[in-house]
């Protein structure tokens, strides 16, 4: 497994989970459970810049 089909395959898992948080987000009602999501979505967002 070279170097690039690592860091695509992270970026794809990336992507999935900012997919799922995103979604999760948009279907809850519970206003403390968004705000928690909203930080992982942060969180997960600077990660794939870096």
């Amino acid at each position: 497994m070279s170097h690039a089909d690592l860091t695509q395959y992270l970026d794809y898992t990336l992507i999935a989970m900012l997919l799922a948080v995103g979604f999760s987000i948009v279907r809850l009602r519970n206003l403390f459970a968004v705000v928690i999501l909203m930080g992982v979505y942060s969180l997960l967002c600077a990660a794939w810049f870096v």
